[in-house]
């Protein structure tokens, strides 16, 4: 526009000058239009890609109404220019063709080439000839075996090698050519027939129907097997059984003779309570001759009535016995070989215990004097095996306070000791010289049980009985809570100490571990003996230490078991005679 403008300027110029006139058609018909255009396009055809993401138009950009490629355009994300256009991405049109066709091909006779895009340019072409593998040949684009050598040595189905195998025909060595397989084996239970694993069809039946199951036949007790090995099970192995079978297993307890007033029950389970009434039975043994306490020789009036038990133990062991009567009833409790009053192995007032052999033993509880003391009772039986964890030492022991000799393991009525002086109450009060100045010394003796319930906690209390409070007396020297082994305890074996009045020929060595057991509820623990002889009541079997009675809760003159422990190993305290 800016050239018109001057073009006019320059021509009314001119026209001043020279006279032109405004009207000469050659130029009052020109017009704006008219005038010729200064650009030329510099494209033509639609748009172009520029690389792989960007394209350009061909447009007249600037307005000056000529053509000229437009700045570069970008496409989209994830799109590609292809012919000046955005497209989806895909893979590059290749610039290549493909050279061959299929998957492969014979380059000679002992090579072959594969047709793949080898170079990675999007297009197919023969590989380098690869190598056919030993013994192959390239046959119809692909190598194949050689032709064959040899010949078949079989055909057909499989075949038994014998009655428990069987064989097939094939190639088993590649070489192109068939014979029989290694035999193969069948499973058990089956056989070869035809070359089948069959299967084998028994030739008996069973007679019984579970392995290990068993019935009564007569006395004896047989039991479910295949004894013939024929592959049917059938009853066998007949083992006599010496009280009879009864209900597929033999009796582990004789029948009652028809003739007898008093039939004894079976106790099935030990530790366990069970319930009885002497008034509902009878009276047949009047007195048990070789029966009495420890400490008497007294043979006890039983003219009311007794109730029998029997007990069928696979071991020998420690049996121990005890009966809990109501109130105004009063029986005794005896264990007998047989129920006669002569067999009496041992007997109480309310506990009795002793070693027995495996096998059938009686129990016998019966009514002291007169039936006018029968009545209802509660008996627990309990037994300790020798090969238990509480098993204990059968011996001899003589004692010094009486003549008769006592059978170990024994159960006895035991007396309440007094606290014995220990190490570390010397250590505390100044040395081995040290002893409790009297029985009631209350400052030594609060040390002395502080520190016992320190070793052994909640299982150590005290009470308001004398002997919780009091040293044992003292000794003619005036040394008070001295024992007779002459000097102090150590203090687990204080806390936990029982005597006898052993001779010194049968005295146990200091510290000797005794198993002490409460018929009355099982509880048992592993005690100290040898050091002190007692107890203070001659009357008493032996005697134990507060701690041990408290632990038990039991009194003065409760009969309990005492009996050396084959196992010296132990610590002293409780012991649970039985758990696994």
């Amino acid at each position: 526009m800016f050239m018109r403008r001057h073009y006019w300027l320059a021509c009314l110029f001119l026209a001043f000058l020279c006279g032109c006139d405004e009207s000469d058609d050659s130029t009052a018909k020109k017009t704006e239009d008219d005038v010729p255009n200064e650009c030329s396009n510099k494209c033509d055809g639609g748009p172009k890609c520029v690389g792989d993401d960007a394209y350009k138009v061909c447009e007249d950009s600037d307005g000056d109404g000529c053509k000229e490629w437009s700045e570069p355009r970008s496409c989209k994300k994830n799109q590609t220019c292809r012919k000046g256009s955005c497209i989806d991405s895909e893979e590059p049109e290749p610039s290549c063709k493909n050279t061959c066709e299929g998957t492969s091909r014979c380059a000679d006779e002992n090579s072959y080439q594969i047709c793949t895009d080898g170079d990675g340019d999007g297009c197919n072409e023969w590989s380098e000839p690869q190598n056919c593998e030993a013994g192959q040949t390239c046959q119809d684009d692909s190598c194949k075996p050689a032709a064959a050598s040899c010949t078949n040595t079989c055909e057909g189905a499989p075949r038994c090698a014998d009655e428990h195998a069987y064989q097939t025909c094939e190639d088993t060595n590649d070489d192109g050519c068939k014979e029989w397989s290694a035999p193969k084996n069948c499973p058990d239970g089956e056989v070869c027939s035809d070359g089948q694993c069959n299967k084998i069809e028994p030739l008996c039946t069973n007679v019984c129907s579970q392995e290990g199951e068993t019935q009564c036949s007569e006395n004896n007790i047989e039991t479910c097997s295949d004894y013939n090995q024929d592959g049917c099970l059938e009853w066998g192995n007949p083992v006599p059984c010496e009280y009879g079978c009864s209900e597929k297993q033999c009796s582990k307890f004789p029948e009652c003779p028809k003739d007898a007033k008093i039939c004894p029950k079976a106790v099935l389970e030990f530790n366990e309570w069970i319930d009885g009434d002497t008034s509902k039975s009878s009276n047949v043994i009047k007195k048990y001759p070789s029966c009495h306490d420890v400490g008497t020789t007294k043979v006890q009036d039983e003219s009311g009535p007794e109730e029998y038990y029997m007990v069928n133990l696979d071991e020998p062991g420690f049996l121990v016995v005890n009966v809990k009567p109501e109130k105004k009833v009063d029986v005794d409790v005896h264990i007998l070989s047989a129920l006669d009053g002569s067999k009496c192995l041992a007997r109480g007032d309310l506990s009795a215990g002793t070693h027995l052999d495996a096998g059938i033993h009686y129990i016998s509880v019966d009514t002291f004097e007169s039936s006018s003391n029968a009545g209802v009772y509660h008996m627990r039986v309990y037994f300790i095996p020798d090969s238990g964890k509480c098993g204990m030492v059968q011996k001899i022991m003589e004692r010094t306070n009486d003549s008769t000799p006592l059978q170990m393991p024994v159960v006895g009525k035991v007396g309440r000791e007094s606290h014995l002086a220990t190490t570390y109450d010397q250590q505390v009060h100044g040395g081995d010289k040290w002893w409790p100045k009297d029985a009631y010394d209350q400052d030594s003796l609060k040390i002395h049980k502080k520190h016992t319930i320190e070793m052994y906690g909640d299982v150590i209390s005290y009470g308001n009985h004398e002997g919780d409070n009091k040293w044992c007396s003292c000794n003619g020297s005036g040394q008070c809570g001295h024992a007779s082994y002459g000097k102090a305890l150590p203090p687990d074996a204080e806390a936990w100490d029982v005597n006898m009045y052993w001779k010194k020929s049968t005295k146990p060595p200091a510290g000797t571990r005794y198993l002490v057991f409460n018929p009355l509820n099982g509880r048992a623990v592993v005690a100290a003996a040898g050091y002190e002889t007692g107890p203070r009541n001659p009357e008493s079997m032996g005697g134990a230490v507060p701690e041990i009675h408290n632990y038990f809760g039991t009194q003065n003159g409760y009969a309990l078991v005492f009996g050396e422990l084959k196992n010296q190993d132990y610590a002293y305290g409780p012991i649970d005679c039985f758990a696994e």
